[in-house]
């Protein structure tokens, strides 16, 4: 009737059930009739319970501000250099505070033919750091192992057992280390004997201080009803059962009939039990008793121990109810090949509900994923049950969710473990039944592009997949015969109420943080890049920072944990944390950080990243995979990578795949600024919390999961009509590669309709189609969604969201599409029938293509045949491709950059975004579109493909271009904002390392025309100017002559010093001088150029000096500026005319001072003129300065003051005296 197993309660011990150790174990040719088998395992709370071995398991910024006390200008010293005087002249010496300092140079030896020095730059101020920094305690505790091999209720051969309960319970203990030592056998049957027992017990008694072992091969229980054995008491005891001990052990020819099998670990409160690889899986809601004809598993929680059930135990909980068939028990796993069955389909309607399965309990990266996707559905009303997975090498103590139970009712099975889990989990005969008659759901991540081909099998249980970005999604639909769809986890934290106090955290540090387990990879998660970074940033001692590395599991990766120690040596601002926390420490450690930092070379979603943005944390990491689809450069700060192969094999991760190498340089110069410019950085930090609430909610990811699963519910008509999932092991056939079809949309409800429509009626079938809406007003969304509706068979998406622009909306697009390819097909366009047929067949030829175009079809919208512009673009647009020289099929890029007719004609001889294919890793290669761009992004988009890919034409129409009124090309044009676009776009040619690949000859052609937009912008100057002169009143002149004024400040501060320079001398400088000479500076300036003037100097930098004194001088003249023209460099092109700059005066000296101010400004400057002139040994400099004075220099002014004049005229004498 019962067989218990008892051991008894000690307080310093630990238990440990070795290797193979067998209990109620049968011979060959017995049998065992036995309603209860027990073994309870010992509660504990401060030990370590670790399941090992071979249990599969895959885990899953903006600028600095400058505080000024001074408004100065400074340019930097130059002390060693030798410049010749053909090229600088040097006068000038002294520093003035307060003042705008030009850079000079105390060494040099410079001619005047280029540059001339004259200003000096004070000295730098100094920058202020905050002190934060982190420490953590250790702690070690025992732990308590049961070995590899051990069998829990093990089915033999052919023999049988018929018992109701077999239970396992061992005793509480606190500390305590009992051993079963080598081979024992309990209740063990012989050859040819048999046992009919009711109760069989094996009770260990208390003990005090002895040691007791029960040895090698030893039986108990044989031939008896009842036995018993009873130890002396003890409490400093070791017991052992011994290796090879068996438990439940069936042998070659019985067999097990059981209706309850029960193994119940004793409760604890933080404890990790790891169960190993050929572990069964689910486990049962805790509280409760036990019911017959129910095979269930509980496993033991505890506050910090760790249980090991090795390498082969067996440990399983059926999915439903109800006493295995004897079919059921064959001891051979079924092979797949045995499981190629069609899945049936209920034929009754199902409510929608869904039963989700993971390692709800699991302290790792895939356990956060399921809770948040518990999270999630938690916010809808959609009913669901959990299924704890229990197999998991991982601690499973995590408290979120408790009530668990076997069954899944619901007619939606969401599985959420890895898809290498799934595969081990698909050679378990018993797992077959929790996918039959169900619509299954796996839930995966996946880190690189390319997915194992070895996991394939783990796909044919499911009928679709669910992964966390558009990054994972694109790698598995690579190898998917199912839908792959995007579902980012929801994101919802607590204010933690442990302090940086509590959690040893130093307060007056700045602490930079990184968080990875060992089993998500050294080599992906790449810390030791991060310690680099660091060192780079803040040396080995810098007692203002710390770096904490908290990491898990390394006691499984010995090596590896080496190599990261080593890698932090003995620097004493880097700190090392090993070992589980709990979910409110982490938090914490997030919480009280400064800034996260993660180096990772590809990640499949990059929770903590994500989580540390949560709690508004600036984030530095690595611009590369997952992550880029919650991180930008609005809201953190993104290192910069590039592809490499992968150098050797690390775990899934093989070599020849392809991950990121971030720049360690780059990330010790964010790390440098983040700590530098705190209050920047915290803006940062703050627009990242804004994001992930909005983006990652619960509320939010609950819609999403909702709207799917309601979707599923209707195309499988309430699961009556449940597609057939085949079980198999062969990997699907080659098929196309997925397209994206993006529409932007903005009201557009004219076009949309018949934009659409020719996108479903391609001849190409892989597709998605993508409606990226930027908050229409109209019926563009309505017409949509019925067109969605109507065409279920299509993976079609519309996403809502607020007015990002047309060239936002173009990217966020592009962040969304999964395929392979991207097609955008504007709103008022179409497309041909064989569009993207056409395309991907020339793109599949060469895997060098970067872009693919066609011919297209310009359509003139009816009624627009009397619109000057709409007929002009009509007209201006045909055949685009003809300005090419020599177009060919297949060609490079950049030949088609050195055609004699690139920046000829038409400057677009592709045509707009409708009219090509791109593949989507083009975009992380060179960037997105040009967000400062607007009528010409196309065109800088299209010229940075050809620098870098081969190009593809398909000499067909295959789409159609519509011009009409509304268009927003028309509505640029009738702006008047294109030229500006265009200068734009000419600017970034000549100045962005992007265009590096141009010739000199295309940047010459393309200086040449800015200079002439830029010219015509002015074209009104010259009659505004005379106008001003003739009538200085009119208020109309004055106010186009300020905005011209505010527009020539505006392009002289976004020139470049080589443009600055060439553009002076032509176009711009000429301007300029008309400008400057119009008397327009005697006006009072209004409220808001004094505003600009004083932003102005306080945003000043030094890399555009000239820019930032040219606009200057434009409000104000010299003598009101804080310039500081002691020792100052000046470029020879504005030598001269910055002289007249210095000594220029205004009509009238419109307050109080003034005049006298500048009189002795003069004085001043005449007199140092004077001393460097006598003191330069110079010809070229001393014979410029005189034949500048030289001129009529207009001094009366200063009778008007009480300053001796002749001496000053004696000084201007002398000094022309070397003219």
């Amino acid at each position: 009737e019962e067989n218990s197993l008892n051991l008894s309660k000690s307080t310093q011990k630990s238990e440990q059930l070795s290797d193979k150790t067998q209990f109620l174990h049968q011979g060959k040719t017995g049998g065992i009739n036995q309603e209860e088998n027990s073994l309870n395992l010992s509660t504990s709370t401060q030990t370590s319970e670790q399941l090992s071995d071979k249990t599969q398991f895959l885990h899953q910024g903006k600028t600095g501000g400058i505080n000024q006390e001074e408004n100065s200008l400074n340019l930097s010293k130059s002390t060693q250099t030798s410049e010749q005087l053909s090229d600088k002249t040097q006068f000038f010496q002294q520093q003035e505070v307060n003042s705008l300092n030009l850079p000079t140079s105390t060494q040099t030896s410079e001619q005047l033919s280029d540059k001339t020095e004259f200003f000096q730059q004070q000295e730098p101020a100094v920058k202020r750091k905050e002190e934060n920094s982190l420490n953590l305690s250790k702690s070690t505790q025992k732990s308590e192992q049961l070995s590899d091999k051990t069998q829990f209720l093990h089915q033999g051969k052919t023999g049988g057992i018929n018992q109701e309960e077999n239970s396992l319970n061992l005793s509480t203990s606190t500390q305590t280390s009992e051993q079963l030592s080598d081979k024992t056998q309990f209740l063990h049957q012989g050859k040819t004997g048999g046992i009919n027992q009711e109760e069989n017990s094996l009770n260990l008694s208390k003990s005090t201080q002895t040691s007791e072992q029960l040895s090698d091969k030893t039986q108990f229980f044989q031939q008896q009803e009842v036995n018993s054995l009873n130890l002396s008491k003890s409490t400093q005891k070791s017991e052992q059962l011994s290796d090879k001990t068996q438990f439940l052990h069936q042998g070659k020819t019985g067999g097990i009939n059981q209706e309850e099998n029960s193994l119940n670990l004793s409760k604890s409160t933080s404890k990790s039990e790891q169960l190993s690889d050929k572990t069964q899986f689910f486990q049962p809601q805790e509280p409760g008793g036990k019911k017959k004809e129910e095979i269930s598993i509980n496993l033991s929680t505890s506050t910090q121990k760790s249980e090991q059930l090795s390498e082969k135990t067996q440990f399983f909980q059926p999915q439903e109810p109800g006493v295995r068939r004897k079919e059921e028990m064959s001891s051979k796993p079924e092979k797949l090949t045995e499981i190629n069955e069609l899945l049936s389909t209920p034929t009754t309607p199902q409510k929608l509900g869904i039963n989700i399965a993971g390692f709800v309990k699991g302290e790792l990266g895939i356990g956060e994923g399921v809770r948040a996707t518990l999270r999630a559905v938690e916010t809808t009303n959609i009913p669901f049950v959990i299924n704890n997975i229990i197999s998991t090498p991982h601690r499973n103590s995590d408290k979120t969710y408790q009530s668990f139970t076997q069954e899944n009712p619901h007619p939606i099975n969401l599985f959420q473990v890895n898809a290498n889990e799934v595969k081990t989990f698909l050679k378990k005969p018993t797992v077959r039944q929790y996918f039959t008659n169900k619509y299954n759901i796996g839930f995966w991540a996946w880190e690189l592009p390319k997915f194992p081909p070895e996991w394939i099998t783990a796909f044919t249980p499911f009928h679709e997949i669910w992964t966390y970005s558009n990054y994972c999604a694109e790698s598995i639909s690579m190898v998917s015969s199912i839908p792959v769809i995007k579902m980012m986890p929801s994101i919802s934290l607590p204010i933690p109420k442990i302090s940086r106090k509590e959690l040893g955290l130093p307060t007056d540090k700045f602490i930079f943080l990184f968080i990875f387990d060992f089993f998500s990879r050294l080599e992906r998660k790449n810390p030791l890049a991060t310690i680099t970074a660091f060192k780079k940033a803040f040396g080995n001692s810098n007692p203002d920072v710390l770096f904490l590395i908290k990491s898990s599991n390394s006691q499984k990766f010995p090596r590896d944990k080496s190599r990261l120690i080593n890698s932090i040596g003995n620097s004493p601002n880097i700190k090392h944390i090993d070992g589980y926390l709990s979910k409110e420490k982490i938090n914490a450690l997030l919480y009280h950080c400064n800034c996260y930092v993660s180096l990772h070379r590809a990640e499949g979603f990059g929770l903590t990243m994500a989580e540390a943005m949560y709690y508004g944390k600036p984030v530095i990491a690595t611009g590369y995979s997952s992550n880029t689809e919650f991180m930008n450069v609005g809201n953190s700060f993104l290192v910069e990578y590039e592809k490499v192969a992968i150098a050797d094999n690390y775990g899934p991760y093989k070599q020849g795949d392809i991950w990121a190498n971030p720049n360690i340089e780059h990330c010790a110069n964010l790390m440098k600024y983040v700590f530098n410019n705190s209050d920047q950085a915290k803006k940062i930090g703050l627009k990242a919390a804004e994001d992930i609430k909005s983006l990652l909610s619960p509320e939010t990811m609950g819609k999403k999961i909702k709207t799917r699963l309601e979707y599923i519910a209707q195309v499988t008509e309430n699961f009556t009509n449940i597609p057939a999932t085949k079980l198999s092991q062969s990997s699907p056939s080659k098929k196309f590669p997925l397209v994206s079809i993006c529409i932007p949309t903005y009201n557009g409800e004219n076009f949309i309709r018949a934009a659409i429509n020719s996108a479903l009626s391609q001849t190409y079938s892989n597709l998605e189609i993508i409606i990226s809406d930027d908050n229409s007003t109209d019926k563009t969304l309505e017409i949509a969604k019925s067109l969605k509706s109507e065409n279920p068979q299509i993976e079609f998406r519309i996403i809502c969201h607020q007015n990002y622009g047309l060239v936002g909306n173009l990217n966020f697009c592009i962040s969304q599409a999964r395929g392979k390819y991207i097609k955008f097909l504007f709103q008022d366009d179409l497309l041909e029938k064989s569009c993207i047929e056409e395309l991907v067949k020339i793109a599949e030829q060469d895997s060098e293509i970067g872009l693919i175009f066609s011919r297209r079809r310009v359509i003139l919208e009816p009624g627009a045949e009397n619109n000057y512009t709409c007929v002009a673009a009509y007209r201006g647009t045909q055949d685009l491709h003809k300005d090419w020289s020599n177009l060919k099929n297949i060609q490079s890029g950049k030949d088609l950059l050195l055609d004699p007719n690139l920046m000829k004609y038409r400057l677009n001889k592709i045509g707009e975004p409708t009219t090509v294919l791109i593949p989507k890793t083009v975009f992380e290669k060179i960037g997105l579109f040009d967000s400062s761009l607007t009528q010409v992004l196309d065109i800088d988009m299209w010229f940075r493909i050809m620098g870098n890919y081969k190009i593809g034409f398909v000499d067909k129409s295959l789409s159609q271009l519509r011009i009409h009124p509304r268009q927003q090309t028309q509505l640029n044009l009738t702006s008047g904002k294109n030229p500006q676009d265009y200068q734009r776009f000419y600017q970034k040619m000549l100045e962005n390392p992007v265009y590096s690949f141009l010739t000199p000859e295309v940047k010459e052609t393309a200086r040449k025309k800015l200079g002439f937009l830029l010219k015509q912008d002015f074209s009104q100057l010259p009659n505004l100017v005379e106008q001003y002169r003739r009538y200085p009143a009119d208020k109309s002149v004055l106010n186009n002559l300020r905005q011209l004024r505010r527009q020539l400040a505006e392009k002289l501060l976004d020139l470049s010093n080589e443009q600055l320079k060439y553009f002076y001398q032509a176009e711009i400088g000429e301007t300029y001088k008309l400008l400057l000479n119009s008397g327009i500076k005697n006006e009072v300036l209004t409220a808001s150029e004094k505003e600009f003037v004083i932003n102005l100097q306080k945003n000043f930098s030094a890399k555009n000096i000239w820019q930032s004194i040219l606009v200057f001088l434009l409000y104000r003249f010299a003598f009101q500026l804080p310039i500081n023209y002691r020792r100052a460099v000046l470029p020879k092109w504005i030598f001269t005319d910055f002289l007249n700059f210095l000594f220029a005066r205004p009509l009238n000296f419109q307050e109080v001072g003034e005049l006298e101010k500048y009189c002795e400004y003069v004085q001043d400057l005449i007199l140092y003129l004077k001393g460097n002139v006598c003191s330069n040994s110079n010809s070229a400099v001393r014979q410029s300065i005189a034949a500048f004075l030289a001129d009529d220099l207009d001094l009366t002014v200063l009778s008007c003051c009480d300053f001796s004049l002749p001496n000053t005229w004696q000084n201007v004498l002398e000094v022309r005296e070397f003219f």
